[in-house]
């Protein structure tokens, strides 16, 4: 099906809201929860601007932490309520 890819993954369905969002002049945050996409090729060596803006907010929250775009169907799903744990289960889990 043509276009299914802006729907299919967390990531093109977050961009494809945004973009959305962004034309109306309005905030994508007023209907969605706050979604940071963290690049982790990015986060080992060059800045990644989305961990900056998730580190400065992580505090006292609750976050859902999703594997990448190849682990789709709910598999890895986690929830934190600390960012050490965040750090500690990237590092962990996906950095090996």
């Amino acid at each position: 099906m043509d276009g299914i890819n802006t729907i299919a993954t967390k990531t093109s369905l977050y961009l494809t809201l945004l973009q959305y969002y962004r034309a109306k002049g309005e905030n994508v945050f007023d209907a969605v929860p706050d979604t940071y996409i963290i690049n982790l090729e990015h986060a080992h060596g060059r800045k990644d601007h989305q961990l900056d803006e998730f580190l400065k907010v992580a505090g006292d929250h609750i976050w859902i932490l999703k594997p990448g775009e190849n682990t789709n169907r709910g598999h890895g799903i986690q929830i934190f309520n600390d960012i050490r744990k965040i750090i500690h289960s990237i590092n962990n889990e996906y950095m090996g």
